[in-house]
C-alpha cells in the first residue's frame, strides 16, 4: 500500500479510463437491512424529497455571456443568497461543494475549511469546468484562491467547528462535522487499531483501522449509523452499493463491512463516489494517533508533513487509498483470487484492500465533480 499527495485546490488532471464497455452486475438487489442485519441502523423518519430539476438545468445554460464564470466574489454571493442562513460540511476534511451551469458549460467547486486556515479568516476557494470522460479538461476558467477580508470575504469563528462567511451583505454559517471519534472495539481483530473515523462526500461514514503487523490501513463502513445505500449482492461476501458503485467485502471475524473497491469511473473523475481517500478526519488526527500510525507505516515522510496533513515542500496533502479500482464485473475477479491465494484473515484483507490497480505514489489532486 502506497501514501499519495492530492492538491489542496481539490482539482485534478484528466486521465484515460480503460476501453472497456460498463457492464451489469448480475447480483441480487437486496436493502442494507435485508442483505446484512447485523449491520444496519434503523433511518430517521423520511424528508420531504427534493429535486434537481432539468428545467433549472436548461434555464442555466441559456445564460447568454460566461463572463467570469468562476469569479470569487460573484460565485460566493450567489452560493450563500441560495444556502441561506446556515449549512453543514459533511465530509471530515471540510469540504463544501458545489456545481453549476454557465453559458452552455458546467461547472463545479468548492469551499474547504483547513485546519491551518479557518481561524485566521481564511477560505480555499476552488472553481473549475466540471470533467467529464470523452474530452480533456478546459482550464481557462479554472480558480484557485485562499479567500480572506482583504477581498471582501470575512470569515469568522463563531464556536467549535463553526464559522461564519459573509460577502456582499450575504452571511451563511457553516456547521463542520464533529463527527464521533470513539473506536468500535466490535470491528477490531487482533493487532488492528482504531485510527480515526471519516466522512466523504458520498454520505458514507468509515471507520479508518490500522494493522499493525502488515502497517497497513483498511477501511470499514460504519453500520452504526443510518447507512445511505442499498447493496446488490455480488458473490456470497461481497456487495455493491447500488447508489455509490462501492465494493464491500463481508469480513466475518470479527463482523464488518470492509471497503475493497471503487468504480474506476468515479476514481477517474474524482467524483462523489471516489472512497474516502480524499476525506480523512482532519479535525481529529491528534485525538486518534492518526500520524503516529502513518508514520510507523511510512517512516519516509517523519518531518515532511504538517500536523494538518500538508505536504512542508509543496503543499499538497497527504492521503492513502487501501482500494482498488475496478470498471466491470470482471474487474471484482481479484476478491476470488484473494480469497485463493491467502486463508489467513488478515492476509486475505491486505490483499483485497491493497491497491494493485492502482498507481504507487505519486501527486493526486482530486476534486472534479464534487
Amino acid at each position: 500500500m502506497s501514501w499519495r499527495q492530492r492538491m489542496p485546490g481539490k482539482m485534478k488532471q484528466g486521465g484515460k479510463i480503460p476501453s472497456k464497455t460498463v457492464g451489469g452486475i448480475a447480483g441480487v438487489v437486496i436493502g442494507l437491512m435485508l442483505a446484512v442485519p447485523a449491520f444496519s441502523a434503523k433511518a430517521e423518519s423520511p424528508q420531504p424529497r427534493h429535486f434537481n430539476l432539468n428545467a433549472q438545468m436548461i434555464d442555466s445554460l441559456r445564460t447568454t455571456s460566461e463572463g467570469k464564470a468562476c469569479e470569487p466574489h460573484d460565485v460566493l454571493t450567489d452560493l450563500l443568497k441560495q444556502v441561506g442562513q446556515s449549512t453543514n460540511v459533511y465530509p471530515t476534511e471540510n469540504y463544501f461543494y458545489f456545481q453549476f451551469y454557465r453559458a452552455d458549460k458546467s461547472y463545479s467547486g468548492s469551499l474547504r475549511f483547513s485546519v491551518d486556515k479557518r481561524d485566521q479568516g481564511i477560505v480555499e476557494f476552488a472553481c473549475y469546468e466540471t470533467y467529464v470522460s470523452w474530452l480533456e479538461p478546459d482550464h481557462e476558467q479554472d480558480f484557485y484562491a485562499e479567500l480572506s477580508s482583504k477581498d471582501g470575504v470575512q470569515v469568522t469563528r463563531v464556536a467549535h467547528l463553526q464559522y461564519d462567511v459573509a460577502v456582499s451583505g450575504q452571511m451563511t454559517r457553516f456547521s463542520l462535522n464533529n463527527l464521533d471519534q470513539v473506536a468500535n472495539a466490535a470491528i477490531l481483530a487482533d493487532q488492528e487499531r482504531f485510527v480515526g473515523r471519516s466522512f466523504d462526500e458520498s454520505g458514507l461514514a468509515f471507520d479508518i483501522v490500522y494493522n499493525e503487523k502488515r502497517k497497513s490501513f483498511f477501511f470499514v463502513l460504519d453500520t452504526r449509523r443510518p447507512v445511505a445505500e442499498n447493496f446488490v449482492r455480488f458473490s456470497p461476501n461481497v456487495y455493491l452499493g447500488r447508489r455509490t458503485g462501492m465494493a464491500f467485502y463481508e469480513d466475518s471475524e470479527p463482523k464488518r463491512l470492509v471497503l475493497i473497491a471503487a468504480n474506476s469511473e468515479e476514481i477517474f473523475r474524482n467524483g462523489w463516489f471516489d472512497g474516502p481517500f480524499d476525506h480523512l478526519p482532519e479535525n481529529f488526527y491528534e485525538t486518534n494517533g492518526f500520524w503516529t500510525a502513518v508514520y510507523e507505516a511510512f517512516p519516509e515522510l517523519k518531518g515532511k508533513l504538517s500536523p494538518s496533513g500538508l505536504f512542508l515542500d509543496n503543499g499538497m496533502i497527504f492521503a492513502v487509498m487501501p482500494y482498488r479500482g475496478y470498471l466491470t464485473e470482471a474487474g471484482l475477479g481479484f476478491v476470488k483470487a484473494c480469497a485463493e491465494r491467502a486463508p489467513d484473515r488478515s492476509e486475505r484483507i491486505g490483499c483485497m484492500t491493497s491497491s494493485g490497480d492502482n498507481p504507487g505514489p505519486e501527486v493526486v489532486s482530486s476534486g472534479s465533480e464534487k
